[in-house]
C-alpha cells in the first residue's frame, strides 16, 4: 500500500531539510513525499532541487495552509495521505504503525502522538475537541464520552503534524476548507470526516517528534501573531458551535476565549515576551470581526482537483506515484545503538570522536543510529541531529537506583559509573519497541554498558580502549580511598566485562596488552577494526591565536603537537628539547595545542614551570593554544608541515590518523598500537617512548629533508584514504555486525 506524505513548508529550509532526512529512514516500503512551499523568500527552493528526484514539489503562492494541503492532497497517488510539518521527525516506524490499522474500512483518520522539542515529553497524546474547538490533551481515553453519535460534543481529534487521512474520505468532504489559513484546520476536517459517518483513531505508538521551529508567527515557541488564530477560533465556533448550540452558547464561548487569551498574553507581557498590549487588541479585533463575517459568507470548500481520465475516459485515475527509494531497503538497514558518554557539542575525547564518526558514516550508507550520551543540563532530551537519533541523557539519582532490581551478575561499581550505566539501560530498553535496536556498541572506558551486559538479552559490542588496567599506576588512584572506591571495582568489574559481551580492537596492540593485564588470553584474539574519520571536514577560515607576537614567514616549518599536557602524552620529552632545535632552526615554529592547565608538579602546569626557565626568544616561537575547537584544530593540522606526539602509551592514536588525513607525516613512538597506524619510513618515524635524544633526531630529519618529509605525508594521506578513511570503518562495522 502506498502512502502520500505531504509537507506544506513555508520559509524554512533548514528544518524542512531535516524533516526529509528523516523521512528517508522510514522502514515502511511504499511512501512518495510531496513537498508543497509556500511563498517562501529563504532558500528553500535552492535545497529542494538535490531532491527533485524524489519527491514530488509544487508552490503554493499563498500563506494559507489548507491550500497549500490541498495542493498536496491533488498531487497524492496514496490511498492514505499523511501530513506532517517541516520541523517534524517521525519514528522510523511511523508508517508502519498507521499502516497496522488502515484494513479498518470505517476509519477515515489516523494519527499518533506527539513528541515535544525536548524529546522527551508529549505535545499531544488522546486530542478531545468540542464542537467550538477547544481541545484538551488526555493521557488515556479512559471516562471521555466518546463515540459516534452526533449530538455527542465531544470527539477524538488529531494533531496537524501527525495526520493521515483515507483519500476516498476527503475527496468526499472536499478536501481541507480554505478559510482556514492555520490553526484548526485538521480539526475542523476531522469532525466534518464524523458528521460523514467516518471514523477517527488515535496510535500511542506511531510517534513523530515536533521540534516547533520559528515561524512568521513564532519567535522561539512564543506566539507573535494572534490574528489567525482568533479567526480560526471565531470560524470554528460559528461553523460547527453555533449551529449545534445556538447564538447563547457561541456568544458564551467567544468571550470566554478572548478573555483567555488576553490573560495569557498579558502573562507573557509581564515576562517581556509575547505580543504587545496594543497589537493584542487590533489583532483580536479583527480576528473577532473577520472570523464572524466569514461565518456569514459561502464557506470556501473547494473540492479536490478531479483526478486524471484514463485513455478509454471510462474512469478516473490518481496521479502517477514518484515513490521515494531510500539508499538502504529497510530489511537491509542495522539498527544500531552507540554508546559514549560525552558527545558534541561537549569537549570530546577519542572516545567521543570514534562514536561521532561511526554515527554519521553508519547513518550515510543507509542504517539506523541512535547514540546515547550524557546530558549537560538537569533534563534529558532527545534531538535528531545529521540524522542521528541523539539521547542525552541523565544518570539515575540515588532513590531510583536504590528501587532497580540488580541484575545478578553485576559486579559492584563506583556509584557515579553504576548510575550512568543504569540509565543507558533504561534508555535502550525505553526505546527498543520502537527501535528495535540489533546490537549496541560502546567502549571499556567507565563501562558505560555494564548493565547493557548483565541483562545478557541484546548483543553488546565492545571496543577495547585505554582502560583502568592500562591507567592503573595512575597517581590520583593511588590513595587508599581511590583505591577503594575507584580503581579496584573497575579493575574488577573490566574483567567481568571482557567476559560478558563481544570484544573488538582497534589495534592488534591494544588486545594483546589487555590480554596479558587481566590475564584473559582469548582477549588477544579479538576483532580488529582499526577507528576512522571523515575525509573531509569543513574548515571556517579564522585566525589561530597564539603567544607569539610575530606572524609566520613562507619558510616558517610548523610542527604540531596534539593532546593533553599530562605524562603519558610525553609533552614533557618535547619540551625538553624544544629549546636546543629552536636554536638550532631559525625557521622551526611549534604550536601546541591541549589541555595545558592540568597539575604537573607542586601545583603548578608543566606549562607554567616550562615558561618560568625558559628564556623569552624560545618562548616566542613556542605556542601554546590550550583546548581549541574543532574548526581551529583542523585548520592547524592544515597549516603544519609535520605532527608529532613522544606518547608513552596509546591503544590507537586518533591524534596520527587525523593528521594523516591532512597529508602530514607524523613522529610517534613505537609502543602500543603506534606503530600499527604509523608506517615506519613510509608515512613517518617512530621513536622508543621517554627518549627526547631520539625524538630530537627524528624532527631534525623531518626537518633537514624537506622532501622526504612531503612524500611521507602523501604516503600518509593514502594511508588514510585506505585504511582510516569514515567509510571504510561503517563498512567493516556493520559488515561484522551483520553477520552476528
Amino acid at each position: 500500500m502506498l502512502f502520500s506524505i505531504v509537507i506544506n513548508s513555508y520559509n524554512r529550509a533548514q528544518s524542512l531539510q531535516k524533516t526529509l532526512y528523516s523521512l528517508s529512514q522510514l522502514r515502511w516500503s511504499e511512501f512518495e513525499i510531496i513537498v508543497i512551499t509556500g511563498p517562501s523568500e529563504d532558500d528553500s527552493l535552492a535545497m529542494l532541487e538535490a531532491w527533485q528526484d524524489k519527491i514530488k514539489h509544487a508552490i503554493c503562492p499563498f500563506a494559507n495552509l489548507s491550500r497549500s494541503r490541498n495542493q498536496g492532497l491533488a498531487l497524492a497517488s496514496g490511498e492514505w495521505v499523511a501530513f506532517i510539518d517541516d520541523d517534524a521527525m517521525p519514528e522510523p516506524d511511523w508508517l508502519c504503525r498507521l499502516a497496522a490499522h488502515t484494513d479498518n474500512k470505517q476509519l477515515g483518520a489516523i494519527g499518533g502522538f506527539v513528541i515535544d522539542h525536548t524529546g522527551k515529553q508529549y505535545q499531544a497524546q488522546y486530542l478531545v475537541s468540542d464542537y467550538f474547538g477547544k481541545t484538551k490533551n488526555y493521557q488515556s481515553l479512559y471516562g471521555i464520552p466518546l463515540d459516534n453519535d452526533l449530538s455527542n460534543d465531544y470527539y477524538l481529534s488529531l494533531m496537524g503534524v501527525n495526520t493521515c487521512f483515507r483519500r476516498k474520505a476527503l475527496e468526499q468532504i472536499g478536501g481541507f476548507d480554505q478559510a482556514y489559513a492555520y490553526y484548526l484546520e485538521e480539526t475542523d476536517i476531522v469532525l466534518r470526516l464524523r458528521k460523514a459517518q467516518w471514523q477517527t483513531q488515535c496510535i500511542p505508538n506511531a510517534l513523530v517528534h515536533h521540534k516547533f521551529a520559528d515561524s512568521h508567527i513564532r519567535h522561539q515557541h512564543v506566539v507573535t501573531s494572534l490574528y489567525h488564530i482568533v479567526r480560526s477560533r471565531m470560524y470554528f465556533a460559528g461553523r460547527h458551535g453555533l449551529p449545534a448550540h445556538g447564538l447563547h452558547a457561541y456568544a458564551a464561548n467567544i468571550s470566554q476565549e478572548l478573555q483567555a487569551l488576553v490573560q495569557h498574553q498579558q502573562a507573557n507581557q509581564n515576562m517581556k515576551t509575547g505580543i504587545s498590549a496594543e497589537r493584542l487588541h487590533n489583532e483580536t479585533q479583527a480576528a473577532l470581526l473577520d472570523g464572524l463575517k466569514m461565518v456569514h459568507e459561502t464557506a470556501d470548500i473547494p473540492k479536490i482537483m478531479p483526478l486524471a481520465t484514463d485513455t478509454n475516459h471510462s474512469k478516473k485515475t490518481a496521479p502517477s506515484a514518484k515513490p521515494f527509494i531510500p539508499v538502504l531497503a529497510a530489511e537491509q538497514r542495522l539498527h544500531l545503538c552507540l554508546v559514549s558518554r560525552a558527545y558534541p557539542p561537549q569537549a570530546m575525547g577519542g572516545i567521543a570522536r570514534f562514536i561521532q564518526t561511526l554515527a554519521y558514516a553508519l547513518v550515510k550508507q543507509g542504517h539506523e543510529v541512535t547514540v546515547i550520551a550524557e546530558t549537560q543540563y538537569d533534563y534529558a532530551t532527545i534531538d535528531w541531529e545529521d540524522g542521528v537519533w541523539v539521547h542525552r541523557i541523565q544518570s539515575l539519582d540515588e532513590t531510583t537506583m536504590q528501587n532497580l532490581t540488580r541484575p545478578d551478575s553485576l559486579p559492584a561499581l563506583p556509584s557515579h559509573i553504576d548510575a550512568f550505566a543504569a540509565a543507558v539501560w533504561q534508555e535502550v530498553y525505553d526505546y527498543q519497541s520502537r527501535r528495535k535496536f540489533h546490537a549496541v556498541l560502546g567502549s571499556i572506558w567507565d563501562l558505560d554498558m555494564a548493565w547493557l551486559m548483565a541483562s545478557q538479552t541484546l548483543p553488546v559490542w565492545m571496543y577495547l580502549v585505554t582502560s583502568y588496567h592500562q591507567m592503573q599506576n595512575k597517581a590520583d588512584w593511588q590513595t587508599p580511598e581511590q583505591k577503594k572506591n575507584l580503581l579496584e571495582p573497575m579493575l574488577a568489574a573490566e574483567k567481568w566485562a571482557l567476559k560478558n559481551c563481544n570484544v573488538l580492537a582497534s589495534t592488534q596492540a591494544i588486545a594483546d596488552d589487555t590480554a596479558e593485564l587481566t590475564q584473559i588470553a582469548n582477549i588477544a584474539d579479538s576483532k580488529i577494526i582499526p577507528f576512522g574519520l571523515s575525509r573531509h571536514h569543513h574548515i571556517h577560515k579564522q585566525a589561530i591565536v597564539s603567544t607569539s607576537k610575530n606572524t609566520r614567514s613562507d619558510n616558517t616549518f610548523t610542527l604540531l603537537y596534539v593532546g593533553r599536557f599530562e605524562p603519558r602524552k610525553g609533552i614533557d620529552c618535547l619540551l625538553d628539547i624544544a629549546p636546543a632545535l629552536i636554536e638550532k632552526y631559525p625557521h622551526l615554529q611549534i604550536q601546541c595545542i591541549g589541555n595545558d592547565t592540568i597539575d604537573w608538579q607542586n601545583a603548578k602546569s608543566l606549562r607554567e614551570i616550562f615558561e618560568q626557565k625558559t628564556d623569552n626568544s624560545i618562548l616566542r616561537r613556542i605556542h601554546f593554544l590550550g583546548e581549541v575547537s574543532d574548526e581551529v584544530l583542523h585548520q592547524a593540522y592544515q597549516d603544519c608541515d609535520a605532527f608529532v606526539a613522544p606518547s608513552r602509551y596509546e591503544s590507537f592514536g586518533l591524534m596520527y590518523v587525523e593528521a594523516m588525513r591532512a597529508g602530514k607525516a607524523c613522529i610517534g613512538t613505537d609502543i602500543g598500537g603506534i606503530p600499527e597506524v604509523i608506517a615506519a619510513n613510509e608515512t613517518g618515524l617512530l621513536v622508543p617512548p621517554n627518549d627526547p635524544l631520539a625524538l630530537q633526531m627524528a624532527i631534525e630529519d623531518l626537518l633537514d629533508y624537506p622532501e622526504k618529509t612531503q612524500q611521507m605525508g602523501e604516503a600518509a594521506q593514502q594511508r588514510f584514504n585506505q585504511k582510516y578513511s569514515a567509510e571504510v570503518f561503517a563498512k567493516n562495522i556493520a559488515t561484522l555486525l551483520a553477520l552476528h
